[in-house]
């Protein structure tokens, strides 16, 4: 398998009829979508349900994918469209909750290509309680980023492709949060010394 792109070659493998690379594919990326669409599902959504629909429109889908394009930038997208649907559905939630509440624009903050996030922050996004306290506090267009950014490790061009939104706006709404979370662990008990 070529190592430069092994979600290519996976899809490839299941389009000739090798089953297995489509079971491949999912145990590499689901556990990533799941993490991304169950910090982002307001509560009264299943986020298995929805990983589950997503992953199901991308294998039905598949003769489809562009194998010159991410596998994972589309999944993804697939994965956000589908729980945007869910959330269009059920008419208690706006349906724009993953645009960040503060109308941010590019031209309001210079954006900062890959500004760390403090260590602290990072220290604590590594306990999956302390992540979720942590990511709570932002607003979902915020949360979003944040989460694809930095514990996906998707690049702001592919955030971009992911929430079909200018890569400025996206480092835009990383730099915010990035201020935020940085505001939030001054406030945290504790967390005045890491970083």
């Amino acid at each position: 398998m070529d190592q430069s792109n092994p979600d290519a070659d996976l899809v490839k493998a299941y389009l000739r009829g090798d089953d297995d690379a489509l079971r491949f594919l999912y145990e590499r990326h689901i556990p990533g979508v799941f993490n991304f669409i169950s910090r982002l599902a307001p509560p009264e959504l299943d986020a298995e349900d929805i990983v589950q629909d997503a992953f199901i429109k991308a294998w039905r889908s598949l003769n489809r994918f562009d194998q010159s394009r991410s596998f994972k930038t589309w999944l993804f997208t697939i994965a956000k469209n589908t729980l945007l649907d869910r959330v269009k559905a059920k008419k208690s939630i706006p349906f724009s909750f993953l645009d960040s509440a503060d109308g941010e624009s590019p031209s309001n903050i210079e954006p900062v290509d890959g500004q760390p996030l403090p260590d602290a922050a990072l220290q604590l996004l590594e306990s999956d309680k302390a992540a979720s306290d942590l990511l709570d506090k932002l607003d979902p267009g915020k949360r979003a980023v944040v989460v694809m950014h930095v514990l996906e490790d998707l690049s702001f061009r592919q955030i971009g492709e992911v929430l079909g939104e200018p890569m400025d706006t996206v480092k835009t709404r990383y730099r915010r949060a990035i201020q935020a979370l940085s505001k939030h662990l001054k406030d945290m008990p504790g967390t005045n010394n890491l970083g």
